[in-house]
């Protein structure tokens, strides 16, 4: 069954995706955009954040692995390559699939810790160090 509030955050989690996913092109044409990648880091936070408001571990795992990742380039102590990019975005689509699943089901897939772990750990693989480990959200 949806609820308002989850109507509420498919529309935005949406508007965030699209703003995260145009601030990545930029940066990819422009890897040094200073309010490029605030832009992105803003709007992949703030769907982190709401995601923790609904079930959704497995959503929140993969959105958490790319706000670190952001994060890390936003301080410089990673260099934001067209690798790097990719990975970003394809996470995003993958987002973008769960908040489809999510205002047609009501609910993710059997298959979405999976997928989201996948994902998840491709991006953290890029942190290296302490950082590659798995965050665990308390399902």
């Amino acid at each position: 069954m949806k609820t308002v509030l989850l109507e509420r955050f498919v529309q935005e989690a949406r508007e965030l995706l699209q703003t995260a996913a145009s601030g990545l092109l930029t940066l990819e044409r422009e890897p040094g955009d200073a309010t490029a990648i605030n832009e992105v880091f803003r709007a992949v936070h703030t769907l982190k954040g709401s995601s923790g408001l609904f079930d959704t571990p497995p959503l929140t795992r993969l959105v958490h692995a790319g706000e670190d990742v952001l994060q890390q380039v936003r301080t410089g102590a990673m260099t934001l390559d067209s690798n790097v990019v990719d990975l970003l975005l394809d996470g995003l689509d993958q987002v973008g699939a769960f908040i489809d699943q999510l205002d047609r089901d009501g609910t993710l897939a059997g298959d979405a810790d999976r997928i989201a772990a996948q994902h998840a750990g491709a991006l953290r693989a890029r942190l290296g160090g302490a950082e590659t480990a798995v965050v665990v959200i308390d399902d």
